[in-house]
């Protein structure tokens, strides 16, 4: 009994911060996916008439959070130029925190994705 409540808390601990790397695997997948959906969106823009980093940025939120989507994925960058040349967009997410995991890391996590695409 006595071995069992000192090895509890440890393997509590040890789960959960194996879920917890693995919501941080699933959300760097989805910004990474968003982040290329984003320079996608950006490179064929102006056949739409809209600016290129808007574009990014509406369709990241769209791939990111659904449609209509229901919140706005943070743009670090977006280097937009002439045709031929290629757009780069990079976003980042913060997870959410969890209480006892976050202390124990001591910091948010934050995860970053970028793409580049030739402009059409």
């Amino acid at each position: 009994m006595v071995e069992f409540v000192i090895v509890l808390p440890l393997m509590l601990v040890l789960i959960f911060m194996i879920v917890y790397a693995g919501i941080g695997f699933e959300r760097y997948s989805r910004v990474t996916n968003a982040a290329r959906v984003a320079a996608r969106a950006a490179a064929v823009a102006r056949f739409d008439g809209v600016p290129p980093c808007v574009a990014a940025q509406n369709a990241a939120d769209i791939a990111m959070f659904g449609n209509p989507p229901t919140q706005t994925l943070p743009m670090d960058e977006c280097h937009a130029g002439l045709p031929g040349e290629l757009v780069t967009v990079a976003f980042s997410y913060e997870l959410k925190p969890i209480p006892f995991i976050t202390r124990v890391i001591g910091r948010p996590i934050v995860v970053h994705g970028k793409a580049a695409e030739r402009m059409e």
